[in-house]
């Protein structure tokens, strides 16, 4: 029997951690998982993955409210871990919204965001 590797085992605890506490598992805690070993890893360096973990969890315990924005983007069909797609999925929700989804092409998405950019903006 083959086991999985430590790194994956660690991984896995974080991302159930998060999607107990968001009430959503799949891709918000599997994105805001990675966010946070990334944010362990580049406050502490490589560490071991069950220091690594334990980090994580504690990260995301300090403040829950900081993932609430990645998780509201995922929600909404946004890219959770870069605010400028964040923000992109909200102007594409606007101008949806105004347009209908009756298969309209980008073109007129383009150019209804062209002709006033402030009333997409996020």
């Amino acid at each position: 029997m083959r086991f999985l590797p430590p790194a994956i085992v660690e991984f896995v605890k974080i991302r159930k951690y998060v999607a107990s506490k968001i009430g959503k598992d799949g891709k918000p805690a599997v994105q805001i998982a990675s966010n946070l070993k990334k944010e362990v890893e580049a406050a502490h360096g490589k560490l071991h993955h069950v220091e690594m973990s334990k980090k994580a969890i504690e990260l995301f315990d300090s403040n829950p409210s900081k993932y609430t924005v990645i998780i509201e983007s995922i929600r909404s069909g946004g890219h959770s871990l870069n605010p400028a797609l964040a923000g992109f999925a909200k102007i594409r929700k606007n101008v949806a919204s105004e347009i209908g989804e009756d298969g309209e092409t980008a073109k007129k998405e383009i150019e209804l965001y062209n002709s006033n950019p402030s009333k997409y903006t996020a």
